[in-house]
């Protein structure tokens, strides 16, 4: 058999396999809702938690529907801007990849970004809704339950969102204890590479006998 022959069944046997792996996913995911392919959006909808795709605000608000509890924000620009997305805007800022987003309104307001470590409670909400966004009472500045609940219902980015001092995000089925705010020293190893971690110095049996009876999150993993 010559080479051409080989090669030519070869190309053939491959889009076979292709064509029939296509057929079988189109055949699988419309039965699954209903003999309809989802939009982006809905694709969305069927998580806690919203996935900021790759794609600009023209694509992910061409299916946001006011008039069932949906609306075109913004990440990062008030959502004022982003809100003509929804109706066909084409030009700033609904060209901006990964910034206009359909937030729906009946859930947390999460983009589904990685965890910002310059957010409070970034993130929370995404384990369950037992994860609820609170004041932390060892702060020296004085925060209320409701002001830091809109760093995750709002997705608010200012005082107090942007001190992870203020609020912290409480697993419910866990006792309420939170964190200890941040000293504000540099860390050891910054002065001094050579210098022990801290579980070197603290080991796991040295923590059980100091203390025996720690509950979360002042546990040793904690």
């Amino acid at each position: 058999m010559s080479a051409m022959k080989c090669s030519l069944i070869l190309i053939a046997a491959v889009s076979a396999q292709l064509l029939f792996q296509s057929l079988i996913t189109a055949a699988i995911v419309p039965s699954s809702l209903g003999g309809q392919r989802p939009s982006l959006h809905q694709q969305q909808s069927y998580q806690n938690q919203r996935i900021l795709e790759d794609v600009d605000g023209i694509t992910a608000c061409s299916d946001c529907k006011s008039s069932e509890g949906q609306k075109c924000v913004g990440r990062t620009i008030t959502d004022e801007n982003c809100d003509n997305c929804s109706k066909g805007q084409a030009f700033w800022p609904c060209n901006l990849v990964k910034e206009c987003w359909c937030w729906d309104t009946s859930l947390i307001r999460d983009p589904g970004d990685e965890d910002s470590g310059d957010i409070a409670c970034s993130g929370c909400g995404r384990g369950g809704d037992n994860e609820i966004c609170v004041a932390n009472q060892n702060s020296l500045v004085p925060v209320g339950d409701e002001e830091c609940n809109k760093c995750v219902t709002e997705g608010q980015s200012f005082w107090p969102c942007d001190d992870q001092d203020l609020c912290w995000c409480w697993d419910t089925t866990k006792p309420k204890k939170p964190p200890a705010p941040a000293s504000g020293l540099s860390l050891a190893v910054e002065l001094d590479p050579n210098v022990p971690t801290p579980c070197e110095i603290l080991t796991r049996t040295k923590f059980d006998i100091l203390a025996p009876n720690s509950t979360f999150p002042y546990t040793y993993e904690g």
